[in-house]
């Protein structure tokens, strides 16, 4: 089985899926689907990295308000795929810190301006591979939003020195991490490795890969009840005061953004517009029931979110937010709930298989 899947599921990375759905057992199609999304969505945050990269050197070359404008919409796009992106926490990603070198955060005692700080009022130069070898607070979309939209650095004057070279050096960097992760998300044999994992007793091939998968679905929608709501919401501090500056990507105003990414990401895993989701997975076991509220569930946190009428970093804060931030986390807590106490079960998976495993 081993010989023939492989040129088989490559096969199907590469060309349509519906092409050849029919040679998949059926126990991976879910798994070859959600393959094809991470590749895709990785070539698209590479594609982006790329021009954000060409928009800085652009904009380097003669800083004007027109250039800081289009650097800030490349920012947000380059962020808008690494968030579709941030739920994968297995393969390629969990090696070399990369994750936290595309972003630095949480960052609650803004660590990073002060480190950032420090690289712009040194003298040494400042270069893709000078940067590569620093910490990585001063690495990836976190500086460069501090750069971009905090008040204290988003001045024109400020660019014509060296903070150019900060962000020309980090647009470099970032593009050429997104690359090599694209590219190693089609190596073919780590996709041998993702496709044939190490035996474990009583479980097949199939049972870990999808159960990686969906404990990875559910850690992403943890981090956003925990981290992305319910640390600005102060739900997780001794004084359960609000603090809007606890939010993912306050400065650009881009917190709930990033949140509504992250379920588009997790919204196309449960039914893509082609290929075999989580939906059908279901139903295929007899789990109609499941499968709709899957599906409700995902739309009930969406619609909460919608409710939201200030960017977060204002809202926790805002008397008339309050219902609807409210809404938002509880609407995520029970689909972590729903995950763990239904879908899981009907999918007959045990969370906990993921890459601190040893697999």
């Amino acid at each position: 089985m081993r010989v023939k899947l492989f040129p088989i599921v490559i096969g199907c990375l590469l060309l349509a899926l519906s092409a050849c759905k029919d040679d998949i057992p059926e126990a991976q199609r879910w798994q070859v689907t959600a393959t094809r999304q991470i590749v895709d969505d990785h070539q698209t945050f590479a594609r982006l990295a790329q021009k954000q990269r060409e928009q800085a050197e652009s904009f380097c070359a003669s800083p004007g308000a027109h250039g800081l404008k289009k650097m800030q919409m490349r920012w947000q796009d380059s962020m808008d795929a690494w968030q579709r992106l941030q739920w994968v926490r297995f393969g390629p990603i969990t090696r070399d810190n990369v994750d936290w070198k595309l972003q630095f955060w949480p960052d609650k005692k803004n660590i990073l301006q002060r480190k950032v700080q420090e690289i712009l009022n040194g003298a040494d130069p400042i270069t893709a591979e000078s940067l590569s070898r620093a910490s990585v607070m001063v690495q990836g979309l976190s500086a460069q939003e501090l750069l971009l939209f905090d008040p204290a650095f988003a001045e024109l004057e400020r660019f014509k020195g060296r903070q150019c070279d900060l962000l020309l050096a980090n647009t470099r960097l970032t593009a050429r991490v997104v690359k090599r992760l694209a590219e190693q998300w089609q190596d073919k044999d780590w996709l041998q490795e993702w496709f044939h994992p190490a035996p474990r007793p009583g479980v097949t091939a199939a049972q870990i890969r999808n159960g990686e998968l969906l404990d990875a679905m559910l850690t992403q929608v943890e981090k956003i009840k925990l981290d992305k709501l319910g640390e600005p919401l102060g739900l997780k501090t001794r004084d359960k005061k609000p603090n809007g500056y606890f939010a993912e990507s306050w400065r650009s105003q881009h917190s709930l953004a990033n949140i509504r990414h992250n379920l588009q990401a997790l919204q196309q895993l449960a039914s893509p517009a082609e290929g075999y989701g989580l939906f059908l997975l279901l139903k295929d076991k007899q789990q109609d029931a499941v499968a709709e509220e899957l599906i409700i569930r995902l739309d009930n946190v969406e619609l909460a979110l919608q409710q939201i009428q200030l960017p977060l970093r204002e809202a926790v804060a805002d008397a008339s937010q309050q219902a609807a931030l409210q809404a938002s986390h509880r609407s995520v807590g029970e689909l972590a709930s729903f995950i763990k106490q239904k879908l899981a079960p009907a999918l007959g998976l045990t969370l906990g298989f993921n890459s601190s495993d040893g697999d």
